[in-house]
């Protein structure tokens, strides 16, 4: 059974500038858009140097407005079917990078 890795961060930004820093981190940090809706994104790992995996990490981008403002809340669950020590610590690996990149690409 997969296990996940729960990470959450805010954006100044109504839900659908945060939706595409998201699909712009996505893009640059080696991530594929898989699946989509207006407040939900699945993110798949794209394996540095290797076309395909099967035990590529996973993303499930959840997005919620927050009232009183143009915030947006950022949900990332990463999952993986392997979810060993090392497979864990790649996971908050990419995470982390992918958390850095949704912020650089929300500031521009």
């Amino acid at each position: 059974m997969p296990r996940t890795l729960p990470n959450r961060l805010t954006l100044d930004r109504e839900p659908d500038g945060a939706r595409r820093a998201v699909e712009d981190a996505a893009a640059i940090d080696g991530w594929q858009v898989i699946s989509a809706a207006s407040d939900r994104l699945t993110l798949r790992e794209v394996p540095r140097g290797a076309p395909t995996s099967t035990f590529a990490a996973q993303v499930a981008v959840h997005l919620v407005s927050v009232p009183g403002g143009p915030q947006t809340q950022i949900q990332l669950d990463a999952f993986s079917v392997g979810l060993g020590r090392i497979q864990r610590g790649h996971m908050y690996a990419r995470v982390e990078e992918l958390k850095r990149a949704i912020v650089a690409c929300a500031a521009r």
